[in-house]
């Protein structure tokens, strides 16, 4: 069956460039002009993904993730479009083949997953709260920032908080994952993200060659970069395998992201039987099964399993290998 996308705006002009986007990622798009049209096919069809503008349709698209556009990017409007429900959003006006990389993205997404997302950041937590105020605060700024977080923490959602709210918010914003960078797909990111955002998850995780290129690209003003961590730069540092220029270089804004124990709330309705539990097998167990399903649900796509995880690449792939699993 078609992947099916529901375009939901009242502007034709934005219609047509959702109808463009959306058969870029291959998908059948199918319109809505106004709140009512919207609601009644949401209520009478299904749909793989909604991208809409409309706060109505967001509240009510909860069987499919829902992709925002928004005029006000300020950090306030993010998080609120967000805390409603959107998996992610774009700012407007918004560059087609950004929007379209979206799309790819919150279609990788499920209701699961989603709840993660919007869960992991916004809860009431007075770390978090800081660090959106901090935001707000370098939202004039263009220098490079370094997020340190834990993994499924969020960086990545912090990442597009912090080019939402900056200067360079209409220009792209393009995720890489360290781990899967060559030479050539770094290059190619750094082209796409011409004066936008490059995002770099696990920065420490960079070899040796890899950390020179995106040492020279710092000197170019066309690209800010934001590079996250959850292990943390210092060993690396220590033993002289991260470049101290380049850490010193990104390092300009540093940002933490609080952890939030995202699986206490999962548990928390749960009783300890009379007789007591293993818990390391149970653990185990629950690890082996989440895995399975990601790559399952993945067609065995390491990289997108990981991130449905909230695990890197390289963390995935030794677990599998303790499992011996190719």
């Amino acid at each position: 069956m078609a992947t099916r996308i529901l375009l939901a705006d009242d502007d034709p002009t934005v219609r047509s460039a959702l109808v463009r986007a959306a058969a870029a990622v291959g998908a059948e798009p199918v319109c809505a002009t106004d709140e009512q049209d919207a609601l009644g096919r949401l209520a009478a069809e299904e749909f793989d993904l909604c991208v809409t503008s409309m706060h109505a349709v967001l509240e009510a698209g909860r069987k499919q993730p829902v992709l925002m556009l928004t005029g006000d990017s300020t950090v306030k409007q993010v998080v609120a479009v967000v805390r409603a429900g959107a998996v992610d959003f774009v700012a407007k006006p918004f560059p087609e083949d950004l929007l379209a990389d979206r799309m790819r993205h919150a279609l990788t997404v499920t209701d699961g997953n989603q709840r993660r997302t919007a869960g992991m950041l916004l809860r009431e937590h007075p770390g978090i709260r800081l660090m959106l105020e901090r935001i707000e605060q370098i939202s004039d700024s263009d220098a490079n920032v370094l997020v340190r977080g834990e993994p499924a923490a969020g960086t990545d959602v912090v990442a597009r908080l912090v080019h939402a709210s900056s200067t360079r918010r209409g220009d792209p914003f393009v995720h890489v994952e360290a781990t899967a960078l060559s030479a050539t797909l770094l290059d190619s990111a750094l082209a796409r993200a011409k004066r936008g955002t490059l995002f770099v998850q696990e920065v420490g995780e960079l070899g040796r060659a890899l950390q020179e290129r995106l040492l020279r690209s710092l000197h170019e003003p066309e690209v800010r970069v934001i590079a996250a961590t959850s292990r943390g730069l210092a060993p690396r540092l220590r033993d002289g395998s991260f470049l101290d220029e380049l850490y010193f270089r990104l390092d300009v804004i540093p940002l933490e992201v609080p952890p939030l124990s995202a699986s206490a709330e999962a548990v928390e309705d749960v009783d300890l039987p009379p007789y007591g539990v293993d818990l390391r097998l149970l653990l185990t167990q629950l690890e082996h099964r989440l895995i399975g399903q990601a790559l399952q649900r993945t067609g065995g796509n390491k990289n997108r399993a990981a991130e449905l995880l909230g695990l890197n690449r390289t963390t995935l792939v030794e677990k599998l290998r303790r499992r011996n699993v190719a």
